[in-house]
């Protein structure tokens, strides 16, 4: 089962490296949809702009304070995953920006790439493997669960 699992991840990691070079972006297309999600429905928002990067982000009472250069909003939601939430697009966008601009460098292509970068080595079949001596492993023996109820196990009589 172990070298089965190993054969996978030697496929799985050159097809994650097929799937990077096909980016258009420097972010992946799950991440695109999410920004550009973000940025549909930030359109609702109204936005009061401080003069320097804060902005009061407001629709009827619910109100939000976006900071673009600590990268915070008061939702929690950029601070926490890294990437714009729609309050954040809203006030992005007033200003004539780019959203993307704004994503956590933790979504690049670079970052994608570097995860993938070590290889899996590769092994021979099990008849090459050294020899430990120690002989065959046995499977542990079977513990009892808590709250069960065991009988002693006797010498055939009850």
């Amino acid at each position: 089962m172990n070298e089965s699992i190993r054969e996978y991840l030697m496929e799985r990691r050159i097809q994650r490296i097929n799937f990077v070079s096909k980016w258009k972006l420097d972010c992946g297309p799950n991440i695109m949809d999410i920004v550009n999600e973000n940025c549909a429905t930030g359109c609702k928002w109204k936005i009061k702009w401080n003069g320097a990067e804060e902005f009061q982000v407001y629709y009827g009472r619910t109100q939000h304070c976006v900071h673009i250069g600590d990268k915070t909003c008061s939702c929690g939601a950029w601070q926490l995953s890294g990437i714009p939430c729609c309050h954040t697009t809203a006030a992005i966008k007033s200003r004539a920006k780019d959203p993307f601009e704004y994503l956590d460098k933790c979504y690049s292509k670079e970052k994608f790439i570097a995860a993938y970068t070590h290889p899996i080595k590769v092994v021979g079949s099990e008849e090459f493997w050294p020899n430990s001596g120690r002989g065959k492993l046995s499977p542990p023996l079977p513990k009892p669960m808590p709250g069960s109820y065991h009988l002693p196990v006797t010498g055939g009589k009850t």
